[in-house]
């Protein structure tokens, strides 16, 4: 390795997580490439993928994955594809994220993902999981419902997750066919402390908000707002979760609501993760519906300038603000649908207006 890489890859490893060492990381990329250091750039993009995943730069880590799994089969004899397996996880999971990458080839991917574990001698646990999420969050219930009894049969393996993931899964997937007795009961050991990782409770407590208000466990959704929130406010990671913690404070205290949109609407305006754009836009759009509802139009909203819509797009009433929210919403729910052949997001838009009393 040359002499300036080296030098630069030990001063990335004294940098903290995030969207700074991820390009300085992309830097030391390139400029193995540019040495033609095969492996060098091949370990340097596996911390790419990393940081990725981890830090809310999921696009990074897909291509920087795509990189690494093209070695593998260009160069057998350099790279072992084995290690490639716990990645292959992390990236069909992102994949299906973005509404521009066809149905075909996310079922493309899945299928070399299942064909790699196969001659690997690996459990298709994971395989099912992830293609059971995939399935119900596209609108897929049947096919997903099979996939579900395939995951929970399979044994488990050193590929498969933590078993404080894997509990999360099942409880989302409890969540999703409304079983919310059977999901409460499945997340105790979530719930209790006896199972936790590097994101579990973070994702369970925010899954569980609404669940919690609608079947009346009304102190246990405050309590899980208030832990869940503490593990995830200062990672853009958890987008997805923070969308739903706004949710709930919509329902329960808007002024609070506007408080967590404001410090984190620029996570969502910056990512290039379409779902989770989607997510945090739609809530927002429900909050923005029951300030109106509430009479609250003269509240007024401080934004980050680098991503002050209200004074870009010139959204000077509450109306203004809705209807925005309300196109680029719908825009990103379209291209899912056509994506995925059906209307499965106008129903999620339908369900979550639901909250505030609002139907189109």
């Amino acid at each position: 390795m040359d002499g300036k890489l080296e030098k630069l890859l030990s001063e990335i490893d004294l940098m903290p997580d995030g969207k700074a060492k991820l390009l300085m990381l992309e830097e030391a990329a390139r400029i193995a490439d540019s040495q033609n250091d095969l492996k060098a750039g091949f370990d340097i993009r596996e911390e790419i993928v990393h940081q990725g995943v981890f830090y809310g730069h999921h696009l990074n880590a897909i291509i920087a994955f795509s990189w690494r799994l093209a070695q593998c089969e260009k160069n057998p004899h350099l790279f072992d594809i084995s290690d490639l397996l716990w990645e292959y996880k992390w990236i069909v999971e992102e994949i299906y994220k973005f509404p521009d990458v066809p149905s075909e080839k996310i079922e493309q991917l899945f299928e070399d993902m299942k064909d790699k574990y196969n001659r690997e001698g690996a459990s298709l646990r994971p395989y099912y999981c992830i293609k059971c999420k995939y399935l119900y969050s596209s609108g897929f219930k049947e096919r997903a419902e099979e996939l579900y009894f395939k995951w929970i049969n399979s044994p488990r393996d050193g590929y498969s997750d933590c078993r404080a993931c894997d509990i999360d899964n099942q409880v989302l997937y409890l969540l999703y066919i409304k079983d919310y007795e059977k999901a409460f009961e499945m997340a105790q050991p979530i719930l209790s402390g006896r199972l936790k990782c590097a994101e579990i409770p973070h994702l369970t407590y925010a899954e569980l908000l609404l669940p919690s208000l609608e079947t009346g466990r009304l102190n246990d959704a405050q309590i899980f707002h208030e832990k869940g929130y503490k593990l995830i406010y200062k990672n853009k990671d958890f987008l997805e979760s923070m969308s739903k913690h706004l949710l709930y404070l919509t329902v329960v205290d808007v002024n609070k609501a506007v408080n967590i949109f404001e410090k984190h609407f620029q996570w969502a305006f910056e990512t290039h993760t379409i779902f989770f754009k989607f997510e945090f836009y739609l809530a927002s759009w429900v909050m923005f519906t029951k300030i109106k509802k509430l009479g609250k139009e003269q509240l007024k909203i401080h934004l980050q300038k680098d991503c002050n819509i209200i004074e870009k797009y010139k959204l000077n009433t509450i109306d203004d603000i809705i209807a925005w929210f309300e196109k680029e919403t719908t825009d990103m729910a379209n291209k899912f649908n056509l994506r995925n052949g059906n209307d499965h997001f106008n129903g999620v838009i339908q369900e979550r207006l639901k909250l505030v009393g609002f139907q189109l």
